[in-house]
């Protein structure tokens, strides 16, 4: 548990109350893992159901759920989760026993997050040479099998199943993680393998930037999961000047990636994905993480940061005054925030007078239109105005009311001409 005056030295957001009380959960369980193994069983690939939620997982044979993918305590299903039949045209068969190894998820966050969640069994038993049958949910990645790799399991057992089979034997490890309930001891096996085997880099200040991740297209799956940072580039120069090195993860092999964060003494990022490095730090890693949103918390980032014992920090910066689709999708505006101003001063005794997010308006506002053209983004103009005074009075944008309406008035009439000339151009 954390005193409060340990919390005000960590906690420098303005959703204090929901973070406060989050941070103090208690998430490693003392469930003891099992392996269930079913004879005659069916594996049912992981089939959309809509909303991201998913059917599919191991059955017996007279159809009964046995497991899938959880990422709340069971039988919740939620987002990205794997649970129940559906219609099928053809059962397949195959006289093989195999392990069923879980969800493989094409989103990396979520996949450093919990789609190791079985292999504890695996690394705890390096003689067994089954093969394991994994469930996709989105698209097959490259990357996966750079883990596997890493992990020293042999590609040719992996098989991301693409059919319904009946199996004469299966396998079943318990999950690991629930990653919005808990985790257990057996839940950092797999991170620990690989951090004890790879030379890790001598860069020991590390800032973890998303500033060259663009939107890509207008196409809704093609931007789903996509979030577009504005202003990081002012972090970026900030951190630098500390003797920070900034790098683009995704532009670095898997490999290379976990050595420079497993080196890393104190490590930066915004809070989502990246800030997920932490599973692969060491002891005591000071990570700072930049809260790209105002109203919400993450709930896995805390269970991870009480499983690797990380000292961490938690900074908002968000200047967000356009809604976002969700936490982990959209476009946001970053910058100097009270909050982030009344850290930087008690934490390095620095005064900082910059808004250079003003100068990054216009850009956000163009990508945000661009974004949210997908679903006619004109019926959330009524909650811009909301948006943009609240934020104005958090961070003293403005004392004066009819400043304040003139601004309004000049980034409504903007964005609404914006989305005209999206929406025409179709």
């Amino acid at each position: 548990m954390y005193s409060e005056k340990e919390l005000q030295k960590r906690l420098y957001v303005s959703n204090y109350d929901q973070w406060s009380d989050l941070v103090n959960k208690k998430f490693l369980s003392e469930r003891k893992l099992n392996v269930q193994i079913i004879e005659n069983g069916i594996i049912l690939p992981a089939k959309d159901l809509g909303r991201a939620v998913y059917g599919g997982g191991v059955f017996s044979k007279e159809g009964e759920f046995i497991a899938g993918f959880f990422r709340k305590k069971p039988p919740k299903n939620t987002v990205f989760g794997v649970q129940g039949a559906y219609e099928i045209e053809e059962l397949y068969e195959s006289d093989e026993e195999v392990i069923f190894g879980g969800a493989l998820i094409s989103l990396f966050g979520h996949f450093i997050l919990e789609s190791l969640g079985r292999m504890w069994y695996i690394l705890k038993n390096p003689g067994d040479k089954r093969k394991i049958i994994f469930l996709l949910v989105k698209e097959e990645q490259e990357w996966f099998y750079q883990f596997f790799k890493l992990l020293d399991i042999d590609i040719n057992r992996i098989e991301i199943l693409k059919k319904p089979t009946h199996y004469r034997k299966i396998i079943i490890p318990d999950e690991s993680i629930h990653s919005w309930y808990d985790y257990t001891e057996e839940y950092l096996v797999p991170y620990n393998y690989i951090r004890d085997k790879i030379k890790v880099s001598d860069i020991k200040k590390l800032y973890l930037t998303r500033s060259k991740v663009h939107l890509k297209g207008r196409e809704i799956d093609r931007l789903n999961g996509n979030t577009y940072l504005c202003n990081e580039e002012y972090f970026e120069q900030f951190y630098k000047g500390k003797g920070y090195k900034v790098i683009s993860p995704e532009k670095f092999p898997v490999e290379e990636q976990i050595s420079m964060v497993a080196g890393a003494d104190e490590v930066v990022s915004t809070l989502g994905s990246l800030s997920h490095w932490a599973l692969f730090c060491k002891s005591k890693t000071k990570f700072t993480m930049l809260a790209r949103v105002d109203d919400d918390t993450l709930y896995p980032q805390c269970l991870i940061n009480e499983a690797k014992n990380i000292d961490w920090r938690i900074i908002d910066v968000s200047m967000n005054f356009l809604p976002l689709q969700n936490r982990g999708t959209g476009v946001c505006l970053l910058g100097e925030t009270k909050y982030w101003k009344r850290f930087v001063e008690e934490f390095y005794n620095e005064k900082i007078f910059s808004e250079y997010w003003r100068e990054k308006i216009d850009e956000y506002v163009s990508n945000w239109c661009y974004y949210c053209s997908i679903d006619n983004a004109a019926p959330l103009l009524t909650r811009v105005i909301k948006r943009t005074y609240d934020l104005a009075i958090k961070n003293n944008m403005s004392s004066k009311q009819d400043e304040m309406m003139k601004i309004l008035l000049q980034r409504t009439n903007f964005l609404q001409g914006q989305i005209q000339s999206i929406n025409n151009s179709k």
